[in-house]
């Protein structure tokens, strides 16, 4: 599933799905941008493995 990942504003990250849907994150100040990369590909790929369940 492709997806386009935007950082909106210092702390707030937002995914457009292919199909349409999107999907806004929105981290504390303090968070380290590292753990939010973790925390975004982790959602991304739990979220991509539900759509295949689906299928």
């Amino acid at each position: 599933m492709d997806c386009d990942i935007h950082r909106i504003a210092g702390n707030i990250i937002e995914m457009e799905m292919e199909n349409g849907s999107h999907v806004k994150i929105v981290f504390s100040k303090e968070d380290n941008p590292e753990i939010e990369n973790i925390v975004t590909n982790n959602l991304l790929m739990s979220y991509e493995q539900r759509i295949r369940k689906e299928a």
